[in-house]
């Protein structure tokens, strides 16, 4: 699993934060997949327009009029798009810990998997509270999210001890 994360002052522009356009995330997929990683960790894309709006890079005007809209699971549709078609993994992180921690990684997981990704990643979300509140978070989300995706059976989750591991079925 590689992250594909931008890291670039450069990219907020005119109050945007480009960081999380699909176009810029998509090229840096893109790369992370040529380099042979299997997995690619990415923050979910919010906007669209990097390129055009930081005269950055090469693109067509047909990717922002044809190929995408600004529905949440058609930005990160393209993300997937950008990892082969899919060939390589696409996994969504959960965000910064905050307010509705559990509304935002069910949001976040159901957007990345009805877009052809693997899932999301819960790290800090999960792990940074007490593991009594942990489990208590992160147990429900689960059985949210299981529900909302039951027309794919492509994600077995296994509860071992304290964790909750995801397995992806081939």
């Amino acid at each position: 699993m590689m992250e594909a994360y931008l890291r670039n002052s450069a990219f907020k522009k005119d109050g945007v934060d480009y960081h999380v356009a699909t176009d810029l995330t998509g090229q840096a997929n893109h790369l992370t997949v040529t380099i042979e990683a299997d997995i690619v960790k990415q923050k979910q894309a919010e906007n669209n327009g990097g390129f055009t709006a930081l005269n950055f890079g090469k693109t067509h005007k047909k990717v922002y009029s044809e190929l995408t809209r600004s529905h949440p699971i058609d930005l990160t549709r393209w993300q997937v798009v950008n990892c082969y078609l899919g060939r390589a993994g696409l996994i969504n992180s959960g965000g910064a810990a905050g307010e509705n921690d559990l509304a935002q990684a069910v949001r976040t997981a159901v957007i990345n998997k009805r877009a052809g990704g693997m899932g999301l990643i819960s790290g800090r979300k999960a792990l940074s509270a007490r593991c009594r509140r942990a489990r208590s978070c992160f147990m429900p989300s689960r059985t949210c999210i299981l529900r909302k995706m039951s027309r794919s059976r492509d994600l077995t989750y296994v509860q071992h001890g304290r964790c909750l591991c995801r397995f992806r079925c081939r």
